[in-house]
């Protein structure tokens, strides 16, 4: 045989190798994921147009649909991807996962109302219980759908129980949210897992679309007042509860807070110790010493 034809031969080989690798990933990813929606079809009807599969291993699902049994929608995907997972088999959590949500669509319809019992204290201390509890009634704020795309990124490392979380999500006419949590010393399946936990770094970012301003606007006319009065009254609540409660914050994370209130566009909360701060330990310390302790930072642009 030429060398010519070797070269063919193998290409040729690497060729249905891929192909068979593809199938068998197609056929492999498809029953893993029949099983994963099963519990779903016990209250909801689950449909999807298709599955794809990577030989680097991302798999796909293509327009997931979720029904109710009456027929109507109530969440549906455009593609669900599954970027990247790595867990060992003896292990209870993978060590990291990676996932993409895109063109998310829902009806407002379904997002009900938060519960009294799940309003902060500190809330009810500022008298916006209300407004806290319908401050996700999104039909009452004028949308009718959310549209959206969302990345999820999750990592573990067991030497020093470090798990990384970052949530980010787009949500067109809404505004643009990114989460990320890092912390040591978490421990699996154990009661007690937050004894050992450490801060090491939290930051917050919402950048506003129109959501802020909804909301406030929606608020200041139940009250029968003027947005900008009304706006002004909530600085000064916040800066009230503070002094109350004796929370030490620096001038410019006020003027930040002032400033989005104001004119809502990008707020971001940093929480970043010089050390890794013991959570439990955060109780036994002074409350105005606290933002110090874990070097909270405010900013608005």
């Amino acid at each position: 045989m030429s060398f010519r034809n070797i070269i063919v031969s193998g290409v040729m080989m690497v060729f249905v190798a891929f192909g068979v690798m593809k199938g068998f990933l197609y056929y492999s990813a498809k029953q893993k994921i029949d099983e994963l929606l099963i519990p779903m079809k016990s209250f909801l009807h689950v449909e999807y147009d298709g599955i794809s599969t990577s030989v680097l291993g991302a798999i796909g699902i293509k327009g997931l649909r979720l029904n109710t049994f009456d027929g109507d929608e109530v969440l549906t995907f455009g593609k669900v991807t599954l970027n990247s997972f790595d867990k060992a088999e003896h292990e209870k959590i993978p060590s990291y996962l990676s996932i993409t949500l895109d063109d998310v669509r829902f009806d407002t319809r379904f997002i009900t109302q938060v519960a009294n019992e799940d309003v902060p204290s500190f809330v009810k201390e500022l008298g916006y219980s209300e407004l806290y509890k319908e401050s996700n009634n999104l039909q009452k704020l004028g949308y009718d759908r959310i549209i959206s795309d969302i990345n999820f990124d999750f990592s573990y490392k067991k030497e020093l129980g470090g798990v990384k979380i970052r949530f980010q999500e787009n949500i067109k006419q809404l505004g643009e949210l990114d989460i990320l949590l890092d912390v040591i010393g978490f421990v699996p399946g154990m009661r007690a897992m937050g004894a050992d936990l450490k801060i090491n770094k939290i930051s917050l970012m919402f950048n506003d679309d129109s959501y802020t301003n909804r909301l406030l606007k929606r608020f200041a006319e139940r009250e029968s007042q003027e947005l900008d009065v009304y706006r002004s009254e909530l600085v000064e609540q916040i800066k009230h509860y503070l002094e109350k409660n004796k929370i030490v914050l620096k001038d410019d994370d006020i003027n930040a807070l002032k400033k989005f209130i104001t004119k809502p566009s990008k707020l971001v909360v940093k929480i970043h110790p010089a050390e890794p701060v013991l959570l439990e330990n955060l109780k036994f310390y002074k409350r105005e010493d606290v933002p110090a302790i874990l070097n909270l930072t405010i900013s608005a642009e």
